[in-house]
């Protein structure tokens, strides 16, 4: 998912996402709801960051994209490192 602090780097990120060798079976531009992002996001409610999670995925537009390929999940994990780079693993 490109995320609305990225959204404007979108034709960089789906270039990207084309150089690794993915093929982009659906893409779809869409502005959560409030209701839409806390049942996206359900498995974090009762976390601290939560609130702040979901005004941030709710602020603008995001773009889903589902990735085909060998493996796409883990080559595309490993691409983008890990969900909270300030978190050493």
């Amino acid at each position: 998912m490109i995320k609305p602090d990225a959204i404007t780097r979108m034709g960089q990120i789906i270039s990207e996402v084309q150089n690794q060798g993915f093929i982009m079976g659906k893409v779809k531009l869409t502005r959560f709801t409030r209701q839409q992002a806390i049942n996206f996001y359900a498995e974090h409610r009762g976390k601290a960051f939560f609130e702040g999670l979901i005004n941030f995925i709710t602020s603008d537009f995001v773009v889903g994209m589902e990735l085909v390929g060998h493996n796409a999940v883990e080559k595309w994990r490993s691409i983008i490192g890990p969900t909270n780079a300030h978190v050493v693993t």
